[in-house]
C-alpha cells in the first residue's frame, strides 16, 4: 500500500512537471531561435553595407539571402513579430538593396570618367612628344606641359574627394570649388598661350564629373537613410523579442512555484511512510540476525579455534540445511585436504632436501643484504668452505664485489636472471668463471625474503671456448691475409666465407655478403664463366680449374685463374673458390716476349750498323781523297794538269763555281754524322758490365739527344728535329754512374717529352744540368699540356700508360725509376700542372755508398 501511494504520487509530480516545463521550453527555444536568426540577419547586413561597393554579384547574392531570411521571419515567427514590423523590415531591406545598386552604378560611371581623364593625359603626352620631334615652337610645348601638370594635379585632388569605402551615413557632400578653379585656370591658360585643342573636351568632362558627383552624393544620402531605418526596424524586433522573453520568464517563475509546492507535499507523505517501514524492518532484522548469523558464527568460531590448537580429528557438526550447512560441508572437505596436503608437504620437503644435497651444481640461499644463509655440499666443495662455515658475505665469493651488486640490480628489475657469467673466488683466493641462475623469493606482500640460485663452474668450458675463438680468429686472419680471393659457399651457393681480398675488390664487406647468393654479390667476373662449373663441383665432388678468365665491372681489364674445390666433409656440403689475379703475370709474359723481339731487333740493328760502317768508312775516305785531288796545293795535281794541258787552278775554280766543294763538304759532314749515330747505337746496344765510372753528364746527355733525333719511332710519329732543344748546362763534376743506364733514362724522358709535344705549337724541351749540395740534378722539361693529378700520382707505376692499347707497355718510366732509385741510389721526381707543362728531375749522388 505504501509503495502504491508513493508510486502514484511520483507519477502525478512527473506529469505536472513535464506539462509545465514542455510549454516553457518550447517558448524559450523559439525565443532563442528568433534572437539567433535576427542576430545573423544584422551581422550579414553589416557585412553587406561594408563590402558591396563595385561588387554587384556579391550584392545580388547577399541581398537575395537577406530577403529569404525576412520571408522566413514572416512564416515562422508570427507570434513574436507583429505584422507591421515584418512589413516594415521587408520594405526597408528592399529599398536598401535598390539604393546600393544605384551607388555602384554611380561609382562605375565615376571610374569610367576617371579613365577618360587618364586617356586624355596620355594623348597630351603623345602630342608633346610628336610636336617636339617636329621641332615645335617652345611656347607650344610649354603650353602643353602646363596643361599636363594642371590635369594631373586636378585628377589627384578629385580622386581624393570621394572615399567609396566610407559608411553611407557619414559621406559628406563634395565641393565643386576644384572644378570651378580648374575651369578658371584653363581659361586663363588659353588666354595667355592661345587656344588649346583639349580645353573644350576638358570642360565637357568636368561638367559630367560635377553631375556624377551630385548624383553619387544623393545616392549615398538615401543609402544612409535606408540603412538607419532598417536598423531601427531590426531594433524594434529585438525589443519585441525581449518583451516575449520577459513574459516567458514570469510564467516560468510561476510554474517553479507550483512545482515546489507539489514536491513539498509529496516529501512529507513519503517521510512518514518511510519511518513506519523502517521500524518494521528493524524488528524483523534483529530476529533473523540471532537465528541465522550469530548462533552459526559462534559455532564456526569455536571449531576454528580447535583447529588452530591442532585438533584435526573431529569434523564440524551444526545440523543445518541452509547455507550454513554448505559451509559445514566445505569446512570438513578443506580439513580433510589440509591433512592430506600436510603429509604431501613433508614428503616434498624430504625429496627437496635429497635434491639439494645431491645436486652437482652449487645451490645457495642468501638475504638481500648479501648474507649466505644456506649452501648445498656441492657449493661448499666448489668454494672450499668448511661445513661449519655459515653467514658468510656473498661479496666474498666474487672476484669483483661489484658483480654481486649488478646481479642484485638485475634481480630487482626482472626477478629472474639466467646465465649470468661472472668471475668468482674460492676460499684459497683462486679465481674461476661460473654461471649463475638466480631468482627472488617474495612473500604475499611482494616483499623480498630471499635470493635463491645455482652456481655452475664453467672454467673448463670457457677455456675451450676461448681456445676455439682464438683458433677461429687465427684461421680467419690467415684467410684474410691471403692476397688471393677465397670464397666459401654451401650446397645452395650461399656465401659462407668472404675474405678481405674479395671484399676490397668488390666493395662488399663480409657482413653484407654472408648468407647471400653468390651470383648476387660476386660480380668481379661474368657468371657464365663459373656458375656451371660450381654446380659440377658440387655434384661430382671433383676439383675444377679455370684459367685466364677476364674480369668484369671494377676488374675490367684484369685476368684471373680460378680453382673450385669441393668440401669432402660428411656433415658439410659446399665448395671453396680460390682465385688469383694473373694480370701482371700476363703483362710480364707479354713484356718478355716483346723484350725478346727487341733483343733480336737490337742484335740485327747492331749487325747492320757494323755492315754499314765499312762502306761508310770507304765513302768518307774517298770524299777526303776527292777533296785533295781538286786542291791546287798538291804537287801531284799540278803535274797531271800539265800533262793534260790545263791548269789545276782552273779546275779548282770550275769545281768551286759548280759547287763541287760544297757538295764534297756536305757529303763529308753527313758521313761523319752517320758515323757518330752508328757509334752511339753500338755503344747503347752493347751489354754493360755494370761498372760505375765517373762520367760527364753533359756529354752523355748530348749523345742521347743526338741518338733521340735518329730514333725511328720518333721519326715515324713526328720529327724530333722540329723541337727546340734549350740547353742550360752548368759546370758540374763528373758523376759515378753506369752510363748506358743513365743514357736509357734520359732517352726515355726525352721520348715522353716529345710525345707530349706532338700537338703543341712551338714545341720546346729544356734540359738543365746543375749541382744541388752533394748531388747533380738533370731536369728535362717540356711546354706541353701537362698531366692531371691522378695521372701524376701513378706515372711511375709498372704497366701504367695513357696510350692506346698496342702503343705502349707502361714500363718506360717505371724502369727509369728503378734504374735511378735502386741502382744509383738517387731520386726521380715529376712536377706537372694541367696547361703548364711537365718537368722530370733525377738526382745522382756524387759519392757512391759503400
Amino acid at each position: 500500500m505504501i509503495f502504491l501511494l508513493l508510486f502514484f504520487s511520483f507519477i502525478q509530480i512527473r506529469s505536472n512537471i513535464q506539462q509545465l516545463t514542455g510549454v516553457e521550453m518550447r517558448k524559450i527555444v523559439e525565443g532563442s531561435r528568433i534572437a539567433l536568426d535576427l542576430g545573423q540577419f544584422l551581422a550579414r547586413l553589416k557585412v553587406l553595407q561594408a563590402t558591396f561597393y563595385r561588387n554587384d554579384e556579391f550584392l545580388q547574392e547577399e541581398g537575395a539571402y537577406l530577403l529569404k531570411m525576412v520571408q522566413q521571419f514572416e512564416g515562422d515567427y508570427t507570434d513574436s513579430f507583429s505584422p507591421a514590423t515584418q512589413a516594415s523590415l521587408r520594405e526597408q531591406l528592399g529599398g536598401l538593396l535598390e539604393q546600393c545598386t544605384k551607388v555602384n552604378d554611380s561609382l562605375e560611371q565615376l571610374q569610367q570618367l576617371n579613365g577618360e581623364f587618364s586617356r586624355l593625359l596620355e594623348e597630351v603626352d603623345r602630342q608633346i612628344e610628336e610636336q617636339t620631334r617636329r621641332t615645335l615652337a617652345v611656347t607650344e610645348v610649354t603650353k602643353l606641359e602646363q596643361l599636363t601638370h594642371l590635369l594631373a594635379h586636378y585628377r589627384i585632388e578629385l580622386v581624393e574627394t570621394i572615399h567609396v569605402h566610407d559608411q553611407p551615413g557619414q559621406w559628406q557632400q563634395p565641393s565643386n570649388n576644384e572644378i570651378v578653379s580648374l575651369q578658371a585656370r584653363l581659361q586663363a591658360l588659353s588666354a595667355e598661350q592661345g587656344p588649346i585643342d583639349f580645353v573644350p573636351q576638358l570642360l565637357s568632362l568636368m561638367q559630367r564629373y560635377r553631375v556624377l558627383r551630385e548624383t553619387h552624393y544623393q545616392a549615398m544620402n538615401l543609402l544612409g537613410k535606408h540603412s538607419t531605418a532598417l536598423n531601427q526596424t531590426a531594433q524594434e524586433g529585438l525589443q519585441q523579442i525581449g518583451k516575449v522573453d520577459w513574459l516567458i520568464e514570469q510564467h516560468a517563475e510561476q510554474v517553479m512555484t507550483e512545482i515546489d509546492s507539489t514536491v513539498m507535499t509529496t516529501e512529507v507523505m513519503v517521510m512518514g511512510l518511510i519511518t513506519v517501514f523502517a521500524l518494521l524492518l528493524a524488528l524483523i532484522q534483529i530476529q533473523l540476525y540471532r537465528k541465522h548469523i550469530k548462533r552459526p558464527m559462534e559455532h564456526v568460531r569455536k571449531r576454528l579455534l580447535a583447529v588452530q590448537r591442532g585438533n584435526y580429528s573431529s569434523p564440524m557438526q551444526m545440523g543445518r540445511l541452509d547455507e550454513w550447512g554448505q559451509i559445514e560441508s566445505i569446512f570438513n572437505i578443506l580439513l580433510n585436504d589440509l591433512i592430506n596436503n600436510w603429509s604431501a608437504l613433508q614428503e616434498s620437503e624430504k625429496r627437496y632436501r635429497n635434491f639439494f644435497d645431491c645436486a652437482a651444481e652449487g645451490i645457495f640461499q642468501s638475504t638481500q643484504k648479501g648474507v649466505l644463509l644456506n649452501m648445498n655440499p656441492s657449493m661448499i666443495e666448489m668454494f672450499g668452505f668448511d661445513d661449519h662455515e655459515a653467514n658468510k658475505q656473498v661479496e666474498s665469493i666474487y672476484a669483483d664485489p661489484a658483480d654481486w651488486l649488478r646481479l642484485l640490480t638485475l634481480l630487482q628489475k626482472e626477478d629472474i636472471v639466467s646465465n649470468y657469467e661472472v668471475e668468482m673466488r674460492r676460499s684459497n683466493g683462486q679465481t674461476f668463471w661460473a654461471v649463475i641462475n638466480s631468482h627472488l623469493v617474495r612473500d604475499a606482500e611482494e616483499s623480498i625474503q630471499l635470493v635463491e640460485g645455482t652456481v655452475e663452474d664453467i672454467s673448463m668450458r670457457r677455456a675451450g671456448d676461448e681456445a676455439l675463438r682464438q683458433l677461429k680468429e687465427y684461421l680467419h686472419a690467415i684467410v684474410d691475409t691471403m692476397p688471393s680471393i677465397l670464397i666459401g659457399i654451401d650446397e645452395k651457393r650461399r656465401v659462407t666465407l668472404w675474405n678481405r681480398a674479395v671484399a676490397e675488390l668488390s666493395g662488399i664487406p663480409e657482413e653484407q655478403a654472408f648468407g647471400e647468393q653468390l651470383e648476387e654479390v660476386f660480380s668481379l667476373i661474368d657468371q657464365s664463366y663459373y656458375l656451371n662449373h660450381i654446380d659440377e663441383t658440387l655434384n661430382s665432388k671433383e676439383v675444377v680449374r679455370l684459367g685466364k678468365i677476364p674480369g668484369a665491372k671494377v676488374c675490367e681489364g684484369c685476368y684471373f685463374d680460378m680453382l673450385i674445390y669441393p668440401l669432402l666433409s660428411l656433415e658439410i656440403t659446399g665448395a671453396v673458390i680460390y682465385m688469383d689475379d694473373i694480370t701482371e703475370k700476363l703483362r710480364i709474359e707479354e713484356v718478355m716476349v716483346q723484350s725478346e723481339k727487341m733483343l733480336s731487333v737490337g742484335s740485327l740493328a747492331a749487325g747492320m750498323a757494323h755492315e754499314i760502317n765499312n762502306p761508310l768508312a770507304s765513302i768518307l775516305q774517298n770524299v777526303q781523297v776527292l777533296g785533295q785531288r781538286l786542291s791546287p796545293a798538291l804537287k801531284k795535281n799540278q803535274e797531271v794538269a800539265l800533262q793534260l794541258g790545263i791548269q789545276v787552278e782552273q779546275v779548282a775554280e770550275y769545281a768551286r763555281m759548280r759547287g763541287f766543294d760544297q757538295m764534297i763538304k756536305s757529303i763529308a759532314e753527313s758521313g761523319q754524322r752517320a758515323a757518330r749515330i752508328i757509334e752511339n747505337m753500338l755503344n747503347f746496344s752493347r751489354k754493360s758490365a755494370s761498372h760505375f765510372l765517373p762520367c760527364s753528364l753533359a756529354e752523355l746527355v748530348e749523345k742521347t739527344i743526338e741518338l733521340a733525333s735518329s730514333d725511328y719511332d720518333m721519326k715515324h710519329q713526328f720529327d724530333f728535329r722540329k723541337i727546340n732543344i734549350v740547353r742550360e748546362f752548368r759546370p758540374v763534376p763528373d758523376v759515378p754512374c753506369e752510363s748506358s743506364q743513365i743514357q736509357q733514362v734520359v732517352l726515355s724522358l726525352l721520348k715522353n717529352a716529345a710525345e707530349a709535344l706532338m700537338d703543341s705549337e712551338g714545341p720546346e724541351i729544356t734540359v738543365r744540368i746543375f749541382q744541388e749540395e752533394e748531388q747533380v740534378c738533370v731536369q728535362i722539361a717540356d711546354n706541353g699540356e701537362g698531366m692531371p693529378e691522378p695521372v701524376r700520382r701513378r706515372i711511375f707505376e709498372p704497366f701504367f700508360t695513357t696510350k692506346e692499347v698496342g702503343l705502349g707497355t707502361g714500363l718506360g718510366l717505371s724502369v727509369s725509376y728503378f734504374l735511378v732509385v735502386q741502382n744509383h741510389k738517387g731520386r726521380l721526381t715529376v712536377d706537372s700542372q694541367p696547361g703548364e707543362g711537365t718537368c722530370f728531375s733525377f738526382f745522382l749522388p756524387l759519392a757512391l755508398e759503400k
